[in-house]
């Protein structure tokens, strides 16, 4: 039984659009592990400021606290940043680059019976185009820029809130 499928494993070629397909759908996997990522978290920010500022306005909760409370909603907002460019945005673009190479050969080897496997390798220049993210400064890219933003409206609150706690003048 083993040596049958291994004789039909050599004599089968892969479909390549069913491969393609394949790989195309590990891609949007992490591309939604990202988004849903990214959406997460930034609900979770909005969510524990709201907290924040009603216990702020109700007076439950004094101001060395909040401090602390958005010092560690900014360290926690770091983290999703590493885990988000460290390692889902990892294995997006492993994946892209294993779809682009699929269709490079498949464009290469099945010219005539498949016509252009091509999804994939319109995205990256479409995409290089405009944002080219790989040779930019890091500022410029969008998905850091995304962090960023709410990173310096944490740190805004922190140095309000701690300009009170540590009785230290910001503003005259």
């Amino acid at each position: 039984m083993m040596s049958k499928m291994k004789n039909a494993a050599k004599n089968s070629t892969p479909n390549q659009f069913e491969l393609w397909k394949a790989y195309e759908d590990v891609a949007m996997h992490f591309n939604d592990l990202i988004i849903k990522l990214r959406i997460q978290a930034l609900a979770a920010l909005v969510t524990f400021s709201s907290i924040i500022i009603v216990l702020r306005e109700t007076e439950t909760i004094n101001q060395i606290t909040i401090f602390y409370l958005l010092l560690f909603i900014l360290a926690g907002w770091i983290s999703i940043w590493v885990l988000d460019m460290r390692y889902y945005n990892r294995l997006l673009e492993g994946s892209v680059d294993a779809l682009l190479k699929i269709e490079k050969v498949s464009f290469k080897n099945f010219k005539k019976e498949v016509e252009n496997i091509a999804l994939s390798t319109s995205i990256e220049k479409a995409f290089k185009k405009k944002l080219n993210h790989e040779k930019q400064s890091w500022i410029k890219d969008s998905r850091n820029l995304f962090y960023l933003i709410f990173s310096l409206a944490i740190i805004i609150m922190q140095l309000f809130v701690g300009s009170e706690v540590f009785q230290i003048t910001i503003c005259k």
